[in-house]
Order: C-alpha cells, then structure tokens, then sequence
C-alpha cells in the first residue's frame, strides 16, 4: 500500500481522500487527475466541473457552493445533495439519480431529465421551462411554485407529488402518472392531461382553462374552476 499525506488530503493506492471533506478547484483537479470517481458527503466550493467528464460520479449527500457543471451529466448519482439555486439549463441528465436532493430555486430550462429519479426531491421554485421530463419519476417530490410550463412530462410519474401553485401551463401530461397528487392553486392553463392517471389528486383553486383531460376521473374538484373545463375529446 502506498500512503502520501498532503495537508488536508491523503492518497492511497491513486486514491484521493480529503480528510476535511471539503473541496476547492485546486483540490478537485488533483482528486479528478487520480482517477477519483466517489465523492460522497463532500463540500465542494467554487469548483468549475465544465471541463471535466463526470458521467456516473458518484456525489451522494454531497454539498455544493457556487459551482458550475458542464452539459452532459448522464447518470449522475446526486442522491440527498445540496443542489440549491444551481444551473443545470440545456444540461443532459438523462437517467441522473437525484433522489432526495435539495435542487430548490435550481434552473433546469431546456434541460433532458429523461428517466431521471427525483423521489421525495425538494424541487420548491425550480425552472423546468421547455424540458424533457418524460419518464422521470417524481413520486412524493415537492415541486411547490416550481415553473413546468411547456414540459415534456409524458409517462412521468408525479403521484402523491406536491405541485400547489406550480405553472404547468400547456405542459404534455400525456400517460402521466398524478394519482393523490396536490394541485392546489396550480396553473393548468392549455395542459393536456388525456390519458393521464387521475385517480384522487386534488385540484382545488387550480386554472384548468384549456385544459385537454379525461371524460372519468376520480379528480377532487373541490374549489376548482370547473367552469373552464371545455374541451373534452
């Protein structure tokens, strides 16, 4: 076995190791240089990622200050990472796990999320204008006063999802998955939710003017603008 004890940092066998568990550019380079895939519970701090190939690193419960990631993120492993207010526009994260992860005010305009895991993410004020979301799952996720308008979210699973107050407005729910789902106060303006699966989520207040949805369904109507409800097929 080979050890080399750097201040701070520690390389065993090619392995490097922060010992503080925090992370500067200088540092990271020097990790990524070993061949260092696995940084999990890190602290990253100003790091710019753009030039480096992170395709199925491994970050869970990572944290991250102020940094800034390349366009091609596929299978990414973000599971419980602090994600807050980072941009991940026309970013592909086609198949990222990012179960349980703090993305709260991030920016993922224009981004590919297909087949992503977003499970029980904090997901509150996030930019999911014009994405691809389909067949992300997004069960028990907290998407409150998140912005979806013009998504993709076709064969997503969004049940037991909040999405009070969420802009879902010309959104494709196509075969989508939103059983016991919240939409209070949420815009649905132009959303077309025909063949999607409806079964008890709450629509109370929610704008549904133009919306393309179902003849049945079990949708909790209480409070809804129902009156805005018309065109069926």
């Amino acid at each position: 076995m080979i050890l080399i004890i750097l201040e701070n940092f520690i390389v065993i066998n090619g392995g490097f190791m922060s010992t503080s568990g925090f992370f500067i550019q200088k540092t990271f380079e020097l990790a990524y240089v070993q061949g260092q895939r696995n940084f999990q519970r890190t602290h990253c701090i100003n790091i710019d990622f753009r030039h480096c190939n992170l395709e199925g690193f491994n970050f869970q419960g990572a944290s991250f200050d102020h940094c800034l990631f390349p366009h091609n993120l596929p299978k990414i492993n973000f599971t419980q990472a602090k994600l807050q207010a980072h941009s991940f526009s026309e970013t592909n994260l086609e198949n990222a796990i990012l179960i349980k992860a703090n993305l709260q005010g991030s920016n993922f305009q224009g981004a590919n999320l297909k087949k992503a895991q977003l499970v029980q993410a904090d997901l509150r004020g996030t930019n999911f204008n014009n994405a691809i979301l389909t067949d992300v799952n997004f069960n028990k996720a907290n998407l409150q006063g998140a912005n979806l308008g013009e998504a993709n979210l076709e064969n997503v699973n969004l049940s037991a999802a909040n999405l009070t107050q969420c802009n879902l407005a010309w959104a494709n729910l196509i075969n989508a998955n939103v059983s016991q789902a919240s939409f209070i106060n949420a815009n649905l303006t132009g959303a077309d939710l025909y063949s999607t699966n409806l079964k008890e989520a709450f629509v109370g207040k929610a704008q549904l003017s133009l919306a393309r949805m179902p003849l049945e369904s079990s949708i909790n109507f209480q409070g809804s603008w129902k009156r805005f409800l018309p065109f069926f097929k």
